[in-house]
């Protein structure tokens, strides 16, 4: 004999929403649209994740169209080279960084750096800038073709002298004065 088991209305349509979402709410990351970026500090190594994240913002200018990005801000805390990372991430990353006190980006405007793969790591980015003590930058992180995954990220300021790990890949006097 076959027996039918009583079924409420909630529970019928939590197991439809369950079946037609495949079962997973994924929250967005709190940084997900340029508007609500992260504060992102000079030394401090951030895990992020862009698997959950959508595409806010213009393309990089060195990337291979739309992908998943997040959004930092930076403020240096010296006059000369900066450098941001996410040499690490598990997937082939993008790092954009905007001009300070520009708001959020449309296309092609206010970009002053995009790096896709760094010279000291693979898939991750290395973006080196020039950098003014006190400004704040905008920093997109994404990834190559679409990717997406997780990574670390994080910005140092040296103003020209030596991280331990870094040395000045170009002139800071003359940059400075010409940027």
């Amino acid at each position: 004999m076959l027996r039918s088991l009583p079924v409420s209305p909630v529970r019928c349509i939590t197991f439809v929403a369950i079946l037609c979402c495949g079962g997973l709410l994924i929250a967005q990351p709190a940084n997900d649209n340029c508007s609500d970026a992260s504060v992102l500090t000079s030394g401090a190594s951030v895990a992020y994740s862009t698997l959950t994240a959508t595409v806010d913002g213009p393309p990089p200018s060195c990337a291979s169209g739309d992908s998943p990005d997040i959004w930092f801000l930076w403020t240096a805390d010296c006059d000369g080279e900066a450098y941001i990372s996410t040499c690490g991430s598990n997937y082939d990353t993008v790092v954009t960084i905007y001009a300070p006190a520009t708001g959020c980006p449309a296309l092609g405007v206010n970009e002053i750096e995009c790096n896709e793969s760094g010279p000291n790591c693979y898939f991750g980015s290395e973006a080196y800038f020039p950098a003014f003590a006190g400004d704040t930058y905008l920093v997109q992180v994404g990834g190559w073709g679409g990717e997406s995954g997780d990574g670390t990220l994080i910005a140092e300021c040296n103003g020209c002298g030596d991280l331990g790990v870094l040395a000045c890949v170009f002139d800071c006097n003359e940059l400075i004065l010409s940027w």
